[in-house]
Parts: C-alpha cells; structure tokens; sequence
C-alpha cells in the first residue's frame, strides 16, 4: 500500500536493497578476514629420529617446517643426517661472507655453531654416536641452531637454507637486497650468540679425560705381591 511506503521525499530515506546489504556485509567481512591474516614466522622442529640400519648404522633427524599465514598454514617434513647439518653451516657461511665480508656478527654465529658441531661430530664418532643419550643431546642441540638460523633474516633468505628445508623459493620482494643485509646484521649484533661448547659427547670424553688423569695421580706399588699359591709355584719353578 502506498501508506506504508516510506520515500526519501517523506524525509525518510528508503530501506537499502537486500543484494546490496548482503554484498556490503561480504565485503566487510572480507576486510576482516584479511585483517585477522597475518604472516606466520617460519618454524623448524626436529620431531624425531629414525635409525637406518644397513651396512651402516646411522641416525636421521626429522624436521617439521611450518610457514604461510595465518588463514593458510603449509607444513613440509624433511630427513637430514647429522653431517648434512655441518655441510649446511659451511654453505651458509660462504654465502653469508659474499654479502656482509668476513667480521660480520651472522658470520661470527655460524663460526660459533661450526665448532660446536664439528666438535661434537669427531667426539662422538662410530658407533657412540648411536648412544640414546647421545642422540637425545644431539636433536636438542639441532633444535637450538635451526631456531637460530630461522631468526636470522639473511639465513632465511639463502637458497641454501631454503632448499634444506625444503621451503619455496622466495618471492622476488623478499630477495636479498642491502636494506635486509643491513637490518639482520643490526639485529644479529644485538643477539646473545648461545652456541654451545660441547653437548654429551664432550661431557663424557671430559669425563674419561679426568678419570685418566686420577689413575695417573694413584702410586703405583714397587713391587707386585702375588698370591701365597703362586709365588710358590714361581719360587719352585726358578730353584
């Protein structure tokens, strides 16, 4: 009825159209959506081991690589040995000399986790090195450098890095330019470097070292006493 029909010139503005409401409430939702999506820093969680038995016994770590947004979550799992660690590291610095020289601070904290795994590779050498307790302390100390490596911004933007664990090439905006050089070489200077000294192996072969040294420090006897027996066989023996 035309009573109830309220028209702009009334002074009463008309009710909006409902595909235009519902396309106006779309749109704003959307607006929210991506509001709420943020960028989820890359993670690297060494999730477990598996022993390969064969004609050699060795350990393999599993890593668990997360990335994406926070509406889109990739995940990716890879399989390194111990070794191919160390091999990261010397690739890593490499590359990382070719952009900052060769005193930068990301430099200085691959050094650090170079001697640090590098000592615990020939410590821990052979079959010790498929001790329990060996690898429970060697899938920690993995875990602590991969979360290093994926705080460093210059790391994380190595093809070398990126292949290892398996993560897509970067965008062309993310590529290495001096700005980032130089924001992750400030935030590197500013970070406490925790590479370890040394993990179980080096605790034991410290341990035998000062058990070696004790049984050096005991007096040895001038003379070994043999037992009644025989020292009587020997004396008979010699007469």
């Amino acid at each position: 009825p035309a009573a109830e029909e309220a028209t702009a010139e009334d002074g009463v503005l008309e009710p909006p159209d409902a595909a235009a409401t519902c396309a106006a409430d779309a749109e704003a939702i959307a607006r929210a959506g991506e509001e709420d999506e943020h960028p989820l820093g890359m993670q690297a969680t060494v999730c477990g081991v598996e022993m390969v038995r064969g004609q050699k016994t060795y350990a393999v770590y599993r890593v668990q690589v997360s990335w994406g947004t926070s509406r889109d979550v990739r995940t990716a799992l890879v399989f390194r040995r111990f070794s191919a660690f160390v091999h990261l590291l010397d690739e890593l610095r490499a590359a990382v000399v070719m952009h900052t020289g060769e005193h930068a601070p990301t430099v200085g904290m691959l050094d650090a986790w170079r001697r640090a795994l590098g000592g615990e590779k020939r410590r821990a050498a052979g079959p010790f090195g498929h001790l329990p307790m060996v690898i429970r302390e060697r899938r920690a100390l993995l875990q602590k450098l991969l979360a290093n490596l994926t705080a460093d911004r210059l790391c994380l933007a190595l093809p070398e890095l990126t292949a290892f664990l398996a993560l897509p090439p970067l965008a062309d905006g993310l590529a290495i330019t001096p700005a980032l050089v130089r924001q992750s070489e400030s935030e590197a200077a500013r970070r406490t470097p925790d590479a370890p000294t040394g993990g179980v192996a080096a605790q034991l072969h410290s341990g035998l070292e000062a058990a070696a040294v004790k049984l050096k420090m005991l007096p040895l006897p001038t003379k070994l006493a043999l037992p009644v027996g025989l020292a009587g066989r020997r004396g008979g023996g010699a007469q």
